[in-house]
């Protein structure tokens, strides 16, 4: 059920371009109205397998939307910057978010030794090449 939620992105990446004054045709409202339904049919049954359920389905649903406004944020940004910089960026976020939730819910830290993070590195930056990394 959470892939059927996480696949709503598309339909949360078109209203985000219609907030900011894209125009789409009918034809692409109506296959996403459809591709809504089909996912509000599919969730309808979690509906009896209690709060849990629901509530992995709200996060699978949130996680659609922060896909969404990261595409139309990075849509944005590669516009003034390189891919370098906008991937380090990205990396940055991406290793601060949790972070910052550890911190907040009081959760234990988790330490990285140096040859899980050289490893790290690693696949980030060499299978794509210079001057990028591997997901650019």
């Amino acid at each position: 059920m959470a892939t059927t939620l996480v696949s709503t992105q598309p339909v949360w990446q078109a209203v985000i371009a219609t907030a900011c004054g894209a125009r789409l045709s009918r034809t692409v409202w109506a296959g996403m109205a459809l591709a809504v339904c089909g996912a509000a049919v599919a969730a309808g049954r979690d509906w009896q397998g209690g709060t849990s359920a629901l509530l992995g389905d709200l996060l699978a649903l949130v996680g659609a939307v922060a896909l969404a406004g990261y595409t139309a944020f990075s849509q944005r940004a590669r516009t003034h910057t390189g891919t370098s910089v906008h991937s380090a960026l990205c990396a940055l976020v991406c290793a601060l978010q949790p972070t910052l939730v550890c911190v907040v819910m009081g959760t234990a830290d988790v330490r990285v030794d140096r040859v899980t993070l050289l490893a790290w590195l690693w696949l980030d930056q060499v299978p794509a090449g210079p001057p990028g990394p591997a997901w650019a």
